[in-house]
């Protein structure tokens, strides 16, 4: 199956801001719910964007239940504004780098992420398979009217009638853990402890988008050298780097040592580093999940961006303006 230039860099991921004050500060948030407004304000970046109301996400509701996070994490969000939608809508859709940096500035603004002690946390902290959750969340917030649904038609698995579909934060479908991934998963590292007899336990964490732009620009370096990238160490790099390393400026070098190391001094545990990348795997399914109209199962199609996600923002209707 082939995949486009935009589900490539989801996969390696203006209409007014709504008025926020039109919706409850009071409202607990319960599973299935957008969440709270956050009221407070200790930011001291811009007097105007410390007035924005961002809105609390419901952590339950987050691909994996936001497992891989520690606990004490606070997730908000906030509508788009209007140069941060145009700023989207210059996304060229055939090039996947210009996705994925689009997808991240949205981010680096409309997301603020805060630790148990109420201390801002990095966006890049954000795991790889959660950025288009949160871009599809961020455009639900900006876009409330049923009118700018993002929808397209697909015709049942099951009975074959044709459906309209919402592409939305909440029909998107993560990739089902493996046994082996539920059984070493540890909530006290949020990650996974693998315990082996020869190497100790391993602690693995999936890709973020801090360790993903190290991959980026360390094969960007080897590109342009000329130099022959490995195959085996780009599917097992994020296993070779986690929070005791990631933050040096030589971590990919370091990776790579690494890498080389046991791969001519110790086959088993490359073999054992390989299995763990095919078992471990998390993420989002390249389908979203939608009930059919007509046979009332449920049903899956692929994710698509009608007019290119770089109208992620831009009303399908907007044409009728025009006079």
């Amino acid at each position: 199956m082939n995949i486009d230039p935009e589900m490539e860099a989801l996969e390696h991921m203006t209409p007014t801001a709504p008025t926020m004050e039109e919706i409850s500060e009071d409202v607990t948030p319960s599973p299935m719910s957008l969440g709270k407004i956050d009221t407070r304000h200790s930011f001291n970046i811009d007097e105007r964007l410390n007035q924005l109301k961002y809105i609390e996400v419901n952590r339950e509701i987050m691909p994996y239940g936001s497992m891989f996070y520690p606990s004490g994490w606070v997730f908000k969000c906030r509508a788009a504004m209007g140069a941060e939608v145009a700023n989207f809508s210059t996304i060229d859709n055939e090039d996947p780098m210009s996705v994925h940096e689009g997808i991240n500035d949205l981010l680096k603004t409309c997301l603020r992420i805060e630790n148990e002690d109420g201390a801002v946390v990095s966006y890049r902290n954000l795991y790889e398979f959660d950025r288009l959750w949160f871009v599809l969340f961020i455009r639900d917030l900006t876009m409330q009217n049923t009118e700018t649904k993002l929808e397209f038609n697909t015709n049942c698995e099951h009975c074959g009638e044709k459906n309209s579909v919402v592409l939305s934060y909440d029909t998107l479908v993560t990739l089902e853990l493996s046994d082996i991934a539920k059984k070493y998963f540890s909530p006290d590292h949020n990650a996974f402890v693998v315990r082996t007899k020869s190497y100790g336990d391993l602690i693995l964490q999936p890709s973020t988008i801090h360790r993903a732009e190290i991959l980026k620009e360390w094969m960007q370096e080897q590109l342009s050298k000329k130099n022959t990238i490995d195959k085996s160490f780009i599917k097992m790099y994020w296993m070779l780097l986690n929070n005791s390393n990631d933050k040096g400026k030589n971590a990919m070098r370091d990776a790579q040592t690494e890498f080389l190391k046991i791969s001519t001094s110790d086959t088993k545990k490359v073999a054992l580093y390989l299995k763990l990348a095919d078992e471990l795997q998390v993420g989002l399914s390249q389908e979203i999940k939608y009930t059919c109209q007509s046979c009332g199962r449920e049903a899956h199609t692929g994710i698509r961006f009608p007019d290119g996600i770089s109208n992620l923002f831009i009303p399908a209707d907007i044409s009728e303006e025009l006079l």
